[in-house]
């Protein structure tokens, strides 16, 4: 017998949607292209695992679309020098932390500690003329290639970026920890054209 449906109350969030995902779920970010009507949903795991998925109600049985997916961990690993247990050393201490661009000019990753990895959108993305890629960076999909910045700031507790003029440079704001415990806040530009 199926389960039985939750009580119907005006102060319940409606339920509309399960899929599966496979990881521990560390983060949800709401992405916008130009070239849909429907949001997508920029996703990380635990075992830096990521996905950009969007809801298609012309795809059944489940009506999610997934238009990126992969492993961050590789790139990672790059930066780091070293395999994949090397890294687990190096995970940031606060858990991994995203932040999306209010102009949705790129997506600010703090995976591992001292490196800020940038992950650019591509705007001229268009999920119906382009079919899943499972990598970051493929041309033409929702993502570009990310670089990585290498952080002064010791532990970083939080990050935002400041609405600002679209023409000018994103400006990432930090909210970090010295070895003493104080926090401090400081701001950076991020030239994500290089």
């Amino acid at each position: 017998a199926p389960p039985p449906s939750p009580p119907s109350s005006p102060h319940l969030f409606p339920l509309l949607h399960t899929i599966p995902l496979n990881g521990r779920i560390t983060s949800l970010t709401p992405l916008s292209y130009p070239s849909s009507n429907t949001s997508y949903l920029f996703c990380t795991t635990e075992r830096f695992q990521y996905c950009v998925l969007s809801y298609n109600p012309s795809i059944t049985p489940y009506p999610i679309q997934t238009h990126a997916s992969g492993s961050l961990r590789n790139y990672g690993c790059a930066v780091m020098g070293g395999s994949g247990s090397a890294t687990q050393s190096h995970a940031s201490e606060g858990g991994p932390l995203v932040s999306l661009e209010p102009n949705y000019k790129c997506l600010a990753l703090h995976l591992y500690h001292g490196f800020l990895t940038i992950l650019p959108l591509n705007k001229a993305y268009d999920a119906t003329k382009y079919k899943l890629k499972r990598q970051v960076g493929v041309h033409g999909g929702p993502l570009q290639d990310p670089f990585h910045v290498r952080l002064e700031e010791r532990t970083i507790l939080s990050m935002t970026f400041v609405e600002c003029d679209c023409k000018k440079m994103p400006q990432l704001v930090l909210l970090h920890q010295d070895c003493r415990g104080f926090q401090h806040v400081s701001g950076h530009v991020v030239d994500i054209k290089g």
